[in-house]
């Protein structure tokens, strides 16, 4: 694996990282590295098992530097470990990175198959079996497109098979979980995250809203543990306050765009989640070709 990647592993109160063992089992050889803060009463567990491989910051002084989108006191937001991605990436002289969170089991390729309404009908699945070259592609295209992340689709989106939206427009204008990102020479070009909950739309809705690239390929897939049933993290605050709460971050960030509604139509109706309405929410250039004066 090239010198200048790492991949980031966002934990807290988690030592065991199953997203470490499942990387190396996909035959990742590159460097990588876990962020813990120094709010984790589980850190010396993480320093005893991966030594050198901890990076360990401090939330408090950055309490005010990010919005937040509420006036609520406790900092147990992945925000705040997102944010220090870029400025140790820097730190360490990676040029490129991964930012993934500690939970995932499994990244696979998807690929058509023959299924019973004929070839090419129905959506296969293959392990990864060499990540540094997934990792390769990854920024191969960050460096071709001019995107600002491109990330891997969920595995929970993969629903309607072949004939699904995510698989028939996979290139969407969205990244979660799996964010691939460029380092430049210049901090004013870091991504910051923002927004206690749903911290990952709010910022990729916002990037879209100043013109920025953020993609998803729905060729891979990430699967990883069910968001309110893993223990520590933001699981506390997904209980509290549920996913409707969770959803309106987004609708305070671009009202104009977007709205919380239910997932699913009749009796397949399910929880409340955000839509985004990307007319409303991207800029829609000409090009100057189509000029009349």
């Amino acid at each position: 694996m090239r010198d200048d990647f790492a991949i980031f592993i966002l934990s807290h109160g988690r030592p065991e990282v199953p997203t470490l063992d499942t990387i190396h089992d996909c035959g990742y050889t590159g460097k990588y590295y876990i962020f813990i803060d120094d709010e984790d009463d589980t850190a010396d567990e993480y320093k005893k098992r991966y030594g050198d491989h901890i990076i360990q910051f401090s939330k408090r002084p950055m309490v005010g530097t990010f919005d937040l989108f509420d006036n609520f006191e406790q900092r147990n937001t992945v925000n705040f470990a997102r944010n220090m991605c870029f400025r140790k990436a820097r730190e360490l002289g990676i040029k490129y990175f991964a930012e993934f969170d500690d939970d995932y089991n499994a990244f696979t390729f998807r690929y058509l198959k023959d299924g019973d309404n004929g070839p090419g009908t129905s959506l296969g699945t293959l392990k990864i079996k060499n990540f540094d070259a997934v990792c390769d592609i990854m920024i191969e295209f960050l460096d071709n497109s001019g995107a600002r992340c491109i990330a891997m689709a969920q595995n929970g989106e993969m629903q309607g098979g072949a004939l699904g939206k995510v698989w028939l427009f996979h290139a969407r204008r969205k990244s979660m979980n799996t964010f691939f990102f460029k380092v430049t020479d210049d901090p004013k070009d870091d991504v910051w995250f923002i927004s206690r909950m749903n911290d990952d739309v709010c910022t990729y809705v916002r990037g879209a809203i100043l013109g920025e690239l953020w993609y998803q390929n729905a060729r891979m897939n990430v699967n990883q543990g069910i968001t309110q049933s893993n223990k520590s993290g933001l699981t506390d605050m997904y209980k509290k306050f549920g996913t409707y709460t969770k959803s309106f971050y987004t609708v305070m960030l671009c009202p104009s765009g977007v709205k919380v509604g239910v997932l699913g139509v009749g009796q397949n109706a399910g929880r409340m989640h955000h839509r985004i309405f990307w007319n409303n929410v991207s800029p829609m250039l000409l090009s100057e070709r189509w000029k009349k004066y």
